[in-house]
């Protein structure tokens, strides 16, 4: 957390995210993250969970695929009706 002292593991939780597509389905990503307690009596947080180096905390998407969603609008000059049956 904020108070950058090591916490203690917890439990862990499934969080899910979608990646680029394959055979034309996106892919479902099913990631076990751990949460940990905090020590630190001090700290305002209690739990926390680590965060992923492949999508943003509380995103649905992983960073490929949103780059793949800004690519097909920006670059490829697509509609959004187009990109999302891609």
């Amino acid at each position: 957390p904020g108070c950058k002292h090591a916490g203690v593991l917890r439990d862990h939780v499934t969080q899910q995210l979608v990646d680029l597509p394959v055979v034309g389905f996106p892919t479902r990503l099913h990631v076990r993250v751990p949460r940990f307690t905090c020590t630190n009596d001090a700290c305002g947080r209690r739990i926390f969970h680590a965060s992923l180096a492949c999508a943003d905390d509380g995103s649905k998407l992983t960073h490929r695929a949103t780059r793949w969603i800004l690519q097909r609008l920006a670059v490829d000059r697509m509609s959004v009706s187009a990109t999302a049956k891609a």
